[in-house]
Parts: structure tokens; sequence; C-alpha cells
């Protein structure tokens, strides 16, 4: 604030000033001082800097923000792209590591899935089903590998055959008589056989077999096929009651041609009922006897008389009157070369068992990039199989 003083001389008045001067006075007051120049640029460098810090804060929180939104965005990605991978782990039927950036699935429904990644940042990880064309299942990978962990196993498999286990046939071509017996009231004829498997079975069923049996004229009686089990090797003989019996009727015994020693019997196939059920490793006993009283047929066996005889030393001929006795002719010694010429046809389920390495699980190693943010997570799978690829 500026004042100013006038100091005028005025007639009959004692003058102030003697000299009659006008005095101007000027003074500022110290509370009511101005900017200056220095000041004032001072002032606007301070805010000028405030301005571009607080222009720097904020753009350092829309960053923060926007890689806060790109984390999270990546995290669920990852989460989803792992999951997807070990669920086609876990649903497969087998699994196979091919190397770090490649996996083969089998489909437990069949069909195959082939996992593959070119090694490459950036690149996807494809698809390719059934060797059809490649379909990016995973984008953005910028790191994955598969490691499998195995364990070796026994692998158990069936396999069910139908095979010839047992041929007591003749020697062609070998000096041979034959000898007709028949099936009068109160005889057995018939053998012993054991069957050896070196491989575990689970079931053998004899379901048919061929035997020369024939019927002239007046023997109008049925036949009876019967299972029994045997005693062991060096006592051929029946033990117990049969286990099962299977009737033939004399109608299905086809007629011998001729008579005498010019009698011609041939073969006769016999399907023989679910229930003839043997083991491997045992003596049985099949049995042949007519129904009743009335004779049920005439059975042929082979009498070698010169030559080696059959190989099979299991079989045997024997007979049953009433059950007094029953003594067999052994295949071995001076009988050895007698022999009845019969096939049987068996369905056999084997046990088969093989040792093998299998996949168990496997870690999976998955690294993905959205933008400059990079995730990176590894799961294991257990390779469970009976399941389905969730499709995408």
């Amino acid at each position: 604030m500026t004042t100013i003083g006038l100091n005028i001389s005025l007639p009959g008045r004692e003058d102030p000033n003697p000299e009659g001067s006008l005095k101007v006075n000027s003074h500022r007051s110290k509370n009511e001082a101005g900017l200056t120049l220095v000041e004032i640029l001072f002032a606007s460098a301070i805010g000028a800097v405030l301005l571009m810090s607080l222009a720097l804060a904020s753009g350092f929180f829309v960053d923060s923000y926007s890689a806060g939104l790109d984390e999270q965005d990546l995290a669920l990605s990852h989460h989803i792209a792992l999951d997807r991978i070990l669920s086609a782990i876990t649903t497969a039927g087998t699994v196979t590591v091919e190397s770090a950036t490649s996996l083969l699935r089998d489909a437990a429904a069949g069909g195959t899935d082939r996992f593959v990644w070119s090694g490459n940042p950036g690149d996807s990880l494809n698809l390719i089903r059934d060797g059809g064309d490649a379909v990016p299942f995973v984008d953005g990978v910028t790191n994955l590998c598969f490691t499998a962990n195995t364990v070796d196993v026994v692998e158990e498999s069936r396999e069910t055959v139908t095979e010839e286990i047992l041929n007591f046939d003749f020697f062609e071509g070998e000096t041979q008589e034959w000898e007709d017996l028949t099936l009068a009231e109160g005889c057995m004829y018939g053998f012993t056989f054991n069957v050896v498997y070196t491989h575990e079975v689970e079931k053998m069923e004899l379901t048919s077999m061929d035997v020369k049996i024939g019927k002239i004229a007046g023997q109008g009686g049925d036949l009876r096929v019967s299972l029994y089990e045997g005693q062991n090797e060096e006592r051929p003989r029946v033990w117990g009651d049969p286990i099962i019996s299977h009737e033939v009727l004399n109608s299905d015994i086809p007629l011998a041609d001729g008579s005498g020693e010019s009698l011609i019997i041939d073969w006769m196939t016999i399907a023989l009922p679910e229930e003839f059920i043997v083991q491997p490793n045992r003596f049985y006993c099949l049995m042949f006897e007519p129904v009743g009283s009335a004779e049920g047929g005439i059975v042929r066996v082979a009498h070698i008389t010169g030559g080696t005889g059959p190989i099979n030393q299991m079989a045997w001929l024997g007979t049953d009157d009433g059950g007094a006795s029953w003594e067999p002719v052994l295949k071995t010694q001076e009988y050895r070369q007698r022999d009845v010429p019969i096939r049987i046809q068996s369905e056999v389920t084997l046990i088969l068992r093989s040792a093998v390495t299998k996949v168990e699980s496997v870690d999976v190693t998955l690294g993905l990039r959205l933008g400059d943010v990079t995730i990176e997570g590894t799961g294991r799978a257990d390779v469970r199989g009976g399941g389905e690829l969730t499709p995408f």
C-alpha cells in the first residue's frame, strides 16, 4: 500500500515545514508483499513437476491394472489348458510318450489322438486325430514337456481256441487188424486220457468226438457216452460216479456195411453237450456202454501187428462186466499196439500272461504367454482308461 502526504503552508499558521516544500512519502507493508519474477518461475517449475508426477503415477496405475487383468486371464487359460491335457491322458486306454513334446493317446473306445508341439515358443499344441489334419489344441505355448512314469506289470489275456486235443487214430500204412467189440449189456469200453498244456487253462470243454462205431441188424439199443475221472497212470481205471453222461439214440448210429471180417465201420461224429468239462494234467476216462439190455452197436479197435504202433501211450481199452471187475488192457508192453480210433475236438480257453512295461501316469509341464505375461505349471494324470476326450 502507498501513502502520499502533502505539507502546505497557510497564512497565520505555523508552517511545520519551514521550507514549504511538498513531501511525498511512499512505503510497503511487509505482510502484503507481492511475488517477484524469480518466485513466479520457481512456483511454475514446482507445479510442472507435480503435474508430471501425477501423470506418471496415473499411467503406472493404469498399466498395473491392465497387467493384473492379463495375468488373471492367463492364469485361467493355463488352468483350463492344463486340465484339458491331463483329462485326455486320464481317459485314454493307453498312453505312449513319444518325446518330450509328443504324446500318443489310444482312446478306450477306439481311435488315436496325437498331441504335438513344434518346440518353437508361441506355436500351438496341435491335436491330430486318427492321422487327420492338425488342429490347434492350446495356443501360445512357450514350454511343454511330457514325462512318462512307468511300471512293470504282468498283463493277463484270454484266448479261446478250437482244436483237436486228442487223436488216438491208428497208423496208416502199418500192418494192422481190426477187433470189433459188441456193446453188450454189462460191458463198458473206453480209454483214459490226460491233456497237458504249457499255458494255464481256464476252461476246456469237449465239444465233439469222432469214433468208429456202427451197428448191424438186431442191435437196437441206444449208446451212452460217460465221462469219469481217472485214477492215475499206473492204475488207469474209472474213479467214482460218472461226471456227465450223454445218450446217443440208436437211430443216429450208422449201419455198418458187410458182415464178419468184411464188416466196414465208418467214422461217427458225436456232438457233446457243454457239460463235458475237463481240466488239464488230470486223468479222465471216456466210456461207451449200451443203454438197457439191447446191444448198442459195435466199436472197432485197431490192433497193430507190425511197426511201432500209435505214439500216444495214454490210451487204454478195457471192459467192465457189470462192475465186478474192470481190467484195462494197458497200451504199453505187450499190448501197446491196441488203440481206439478216436478224435476229440475241444474249445480251450487259455489264460495268457506276459510281462509289459506300462505307462502308469504322465507329468505335464506347460508354459503359456499372453502379451508380456508368462505362466508355467505342472500337473500329473494317472492313466485310468475307459473315458472319452471332451470335444472342443
